[in-house]
């Protein structure tokens, strides 16, 4: 398997919400990293737009993340979607699912 990534030269101080991954700490971004953040963008639709790790102060979104503690479901999601997006916030970005498991079982449940 070819992982494909982007070394970034510098990378500001704050981590957006959707990159609380290894992607902070390495400063690069690969599909695994992709995948979180695709995780991520789930659940704000199934959200209807509502910020990332609500209710926790941006300083402990990383410390939260890294404890295992992960988002509940949004109201009326589907189980099979939270599985998924349950999946793509293993911190072990190799144990994520790819974007083609993703489709794969998306296509299941259309």
């Amino acid at each position: 398997m070819c992982t494909c990534f982007v070394q970034l030269k510098s990378l500001c101080m704050t981590i957006p919400r959707n990159l609380v991954d290894s992607t902070r700490d390495k400063k690069m971004f690969t599909s695994q990293s992709d995948v979180w953040s695709y995780g991520i963008l789930l659940w704000e639709i199934y959200s209807f737009g509502r910020v990332p790790y609500p209710r926790i102060p941006l300083q402990e979104v990383l410390s939260h993340v890294e404890r295992g503690k992960r988002m509940d479901p949004p109201e009326g999601c589907p189980p099979f979607m939270y599985s998924i997006m349950s999946r793509t916030w293993c911190i072990d970005p190799m144990k994520r699912p790819t974007f083609k498991d993703i489709l794969m079982e998306l296509r299941l449940h259309s």
